[in-house]
């Protein structure tokens, strides 16, 4: 499930396998790539034509040209809004601390090891939960203290995987 919000309205949109829904209402959706970021989606048979103009994956926000009308949107995923509980979405924070799981699942991979020096937005480990690999990034530049995970341990949410000095 994704929450859109489109000029401070708030949708919930999920899509399962061909079926997709509004707000918890079935629709009828067909997205068509034409390329060059631009889209022709059939929504509840109206017809729009859709430009992506820029994607900020920093800040979630898309500019999107609907029918030549400039439109700002905003897509969460289910992912940004545990981080957003678990404080791990503060983008200001440049120093890295800890990282700790974001929900319970199985380590698959360590990408980096003790005393490595590491950037923000490095890939860290992955983790998968629900059926789904994650990868966890660092929260801010720094260098690996210590690694209390490995391949294969089992994590509850919020457990501390990884400290920084």
């Amino acid at each position: 499930m994704y929450t859109v919000i489109i000029e401070e309205k708030s949708f919930e949109i999920s899509v399962k396998g061909e079926q997709a829904s509004l707000n918890g209402k079935p629709v009828n959706l067909d997205l068509i790539d034409l390329g060059n970021n631009r889209y022709h989606l059939l929504l509840n048979h109206k017809s729009y034509n859709l430009e992506v103009v820029k994607n900020d994956r920093k800040t979630k926000k898309i500019f999107i040209k609907v029918n030549n009308r400039d439109v700002e949107v905003i897509v969460k995923t289910p992912m940004d809004e545990l981080l957003t509980k678990m404080g791990l979405n503060n983008h200001q924070n440049s120093v890295a601390k800890d990282v700790g799981a974001p929900m319970p699942g199985l380590i698959l991979d360590v990408v980096v090891k003790e005393g490595d020096e590491v950037k923000k937005g490095d890939k860290l480990i992955v983790l998968e939960a629900m059926k789904m690999e994650n990868i966890i990034k660092s929260p801010g530049d720094g260098k690996i203290k210590s690694i209390t995970i490995a391949i294969g341990d089992s994590v509850d949410s919020g457990e501390k995987l990884i400290h920084f000095e």
